[in-house]
């Protein structure tokens, strides 16, 4: 979304180089809806783009748009583009529109401004800047990616600015143990592994024996999943039930006589945590370039400080078709801090990530588990 550019429904707009996007509509933003969204349209139609977020909030304030339409439109980006740092205006929010209301009240009591009277402005009264309207109130936190896109999640329908999983690409496709709906092909309770980001969480009661279980909603960067948890899982993995958490599921498939199939999760765990746990070797494959000697001494710096229980190799490109290995010493078995491991994947020497995993282990039958009880 763009206060500057969104129309109310979404709409297709030229960028200056000459591609063509799509802009978010404004009235389908949770909580603005089309009364503030045509509000808005109107203002700057009738009196040009809004020049930042001070400038819009004194435009437009009263005319339907209230404070939690403010705090939708900045919590989805759409003032990114005026420079606007959400996290500033999330901090400063309150005493903007305060200041926005006293001037509206002075406006309309007809009260002239002393400072107006001796020829000079009310930017030091204020706190707004002399060369711009806008509010110059103490600097916010800058808003971590997770709660921009958990709030673009909440209410855009789903992620702008990234995906929770980003953080863990060239990860998690190696060690989910199928890809898109491969898992309909997939054998009746054939052990499954999948790394995700918890999306949606539909708590139940089980008629049976009123145990708490669940149906969660998770998503990679293609697809979207439901799995059930079970109330024997429930018990162990329900704190790990938030949404917005990236978490590795482990569980088996479910095949029905009408060949329906579905996803059962038996265990449901905090994807950072997990991956030491099921990693045994990591090997990263890089080029004999330039950037090779600046990879390998990169490498050891990241790797002597953080020992672990994961072995790492590394790789060297040989051909197209031929990687040579070499071990690394044991004392330097790596704990991988994901930050680490984020600056090494993403170094320029690096042409790819091997890895060895422990299999997802096929559970028992949740009536044998009832059964030996």
């Amino acid at each position: 979304p763009d206060v500057n550019e969104s129309r109310e429904n979404f709409a297709p707009i030229v960028e200056k180089d000459g591609t063509g996007s799509i802009r978010f509509g404004l009235a389908a933003i949770k909580g603005v809806g089309e009364g503030p969204a045509h509000a808005i349209l109107i203002e700057r139609e009738a009196n040009g783009p809004f020049k930042d977020f001070h400038d819009f909030a004194s435009r437009v304030e009263g005319k339907t748009a209230n404070k939690r339409v403010m705090e939708n439109l900045v919590r989805t980006g759409a003032f990114d583009n005026l420079g606007e740092e959400r996290g500033d205006l999330m901090q400063n929010l309150d005493a903007i529109l305060r200041e926005v209301a006293d001037l509206q009240k002075d406006k309309e009591s007809g009260q002239a401004n002393m400072f107006d009277m001796f020829g000079g402005g009310p930017e030091e009264a204020s706190g707004k800047d002399s060369d711009s309207d806008q509010f110059k109130g103490p600097k916010g936190p800058l808003m971590p990616l997770s709660e921009k896109l958990q709030a673009e999640k909440e209410l855009l329908g789903f992620y702008v600015s990234g995906h929770p999983m980003d953080a863990f690409k060239g990860l998690s496709e190696r060690l989910d143990t199928f890809q898109g709906e491969d898992f309909r092909k997939m054998e009746n309770r054939e052990a499954f592994r999948l790394c995700a980001v918890i999306t949606g969480v539909s708590k139940k009661i089980s008629r049976r024996d009123n145990r708490p279980w669940a149906i969660l909603t998770v998503a990679n960067r293609n697809m979207s999943y439901e799995t059930c948890v079970y109330a024997e899982s429930f018990e162990t993995c329900g704190d790990h039930l938030e949404i917005g958490r990236c978490v590795m599921l482990e569980g088996y498939i479910q095949r029905r006589q009408d060949d329906e199939v579905s996803l059962a999760a038996t265990k449901v765990a905090d994807l950072v945590a997990s991956l030491p746990t099921i990693m045994k070797e990591l090997t990263f494959v890089i080029s004999t370039n330039g950037d090779s000697e600046d990879f390998i001494d990169t490498l050891r710096e990241r790797l002597m400080p953080a020992q672990g229980p994961l072995k790492v190799n590394l790789g060297f490109l040989v051909d197209s078709d031929h990687v040579v290995v070499a071990d690394l010493a044991s004392s330097l078995n790596w704990s991988m801090p994901m930050n680490d491991y984020r600056e090494l994947a993403s170094h320029p020497a690096v042409e790819d990530i091997l890895l060895v995993a422990s299999e997802p282990e096929i559970p028992a039958p949740r009536w044998a588990k009832r059964k030996s009880s």
